[in-house]
């Protein structure tokens, strides 16, 4: 598997549990390129609190080789989650339990990795690693 190809297959696969974890699908900001998956609130878009997510790639090392070529990648990447509402909220831990279950059902580990707070914007950010071995 080539770096290319484990990379589209990351690419492809990281959308598609978004999506089946209760987010709209992103929506892209044109400047940067960063795709933002909201999170849905009852269908309705709730002004006051704020929720999205934006995901990246670490890395896709290779894990095993054949014929010289790499065989099977570890896939690395990191679930960053962006929130106003309050990080304890029912809301957010439902949402974090469904990144969860649609991670694991889609064969990827899921780990809690970092949570901060910024009193300038009033945003709670927490992050989560995901991996996978691709072939």
């Amino acid at each position: 598997m080539t770096t290319a190809q484990a990379l589209e297959q990351v690419r492809t696969e990281v959308p598609e549990l978004l999506v089946q974890a209760g987010l709209k699908d992103g929506v892209t900001d044109t400047s940067t390129g960063v795709k933002y998956y909201f999170n849905r609130i009852d269908g309705t878009k709730n002004l006051k609190e704020q929720t999205y997510v934006i995901w990246s790639i670490n890395s896709v090392d290779v894990l095993n080789r054949a014929d010289n070529k790499p065989k099977y990648r570890d896939a690395y990447v990191s679930i960053n989650l962006y929130t106003t509402a309050n990080r304890e909220s029912q809301g957010i831990l439902d949402l974090i339990e469904n990144l969860e279950d649609s991670s694991i059902a889609s064969g990827w580990a899921f780990e809690f990795s970092a949570e901060d707070h910024s009193t300038t914007d009033q945003m709670t950010f927490i992050s989560f690693d995901i991996s996978k071995k691709i072939q």
